[in-house]
């Protein structure tokens, strides 16, 4: 998490420097696109945070639950009923993870199809295009 808050500031600061004017030894087009592209991804990553953050978070409580418990005292349900969870989890956080795409980047949801052109952030690509 360290070194994603340090690349993206440094980003950041890259490209306020580019806004400030053009310089002969340190600008160039290719690097000021690239520069936009990581901000945009970086941008996507955090807002998928939250939702991939909820949807992970069940299974620290199943699979501790299926290495803690030992087998043979009695309570081996509780094993196998947590190790189903995990599973059934994983099929959950697929759909989720899918979901949740396009609602956090409108790029991805302009493209989807009319009825599913949902997204929950606006687009602000133009705040790097000065």
């Amino acid at each position: 998490l360290q070194s994603y808050i340090t690349v993206y500031r440094k980003d950041f600061l890259e490209m306020e420097i580019l806004k400030k004017g053009a310089n002969i030894n340190s600008y160039s087009i290719t690097r000021s696109y690239q520069l936009k592209e990581n901000m945009n991804l970086m941008q996507f990553f955090s807002r998928l945070a939250v939702p991939a953050g909820f949807a992970l978070s069940p299974e620290f409580l199943f699979y501790p639950l299926y290495t803690f418990i030992p087998p043979g005292i009695g309570a081996d349900w509780i094993r196998y009923f947590s190790i189903a969870l995990y599973d059934y989890w994983m099929a959950v956080i697929a759909v989720v993870s899918i979901i949740s795409v396009p609602l956090c980047q409108p790029q991805i949801a302009k493209h989807m199809p009319r009825g599913l052109q949902h997204s929950i952030f606006t687009e602000n690509i133009a705040k790097y295009d000065r």
